[in-house]
């Protein structure tokens, strides 16, 4: 993609790595949203979500819930929603815990596989 052309709001700041997970968005008016991981990176992700979106959303503050296989949710992660779409969502994260979200969020995939003889 050529950068020059796009202002700074469009530039990627870092790389987005394709990666999907189960995640929960709830507002500060109590809506919860289901969605899907898109892509993340390290200052946020982008979400595909289950239900339509017909409300403007843009600057709300949020909390971001991984959710795992069981339903349980992860600890919060607060959140500034950027970008809306019709049926996805991208939510920059707080930078103070965006290390600790993408860690959670890759937990397990880089696990050595053990093999035994």
């Amino acid at each position: 993609m050529n950068t020059s052309i796009l202002n700074s709001d469009e530039r990627r700041i870092c790389e987005r790595i394709v990666l999907n997970r189960n995640v929960l968005v709830a507002l500060k008016n109590g809506q919860q949203i289901n969605g899907i991981t898109i892509d993340i990176s390290l200052g946020g992700v982008c979400i595909a979500v289950q239900e339509k979106l017909e409300h403007n959303l843009l600057n709300q503050n949020a909390q971001l819930f991984i959710k795992d296989k069981e339903g349980n949710l992860s600890p919060e992660f607060p959140c500034t929603i950027v970008r809306q779409g019709e049926d996805s969502l991208c939510l920059k994260l707080d930078r103070a815990k965006s290390t600790k979200f993408g860690i959670m969020l890759t937990k397990g995939l880089f696990k050595k596989k053990i093999v035994s003889q």
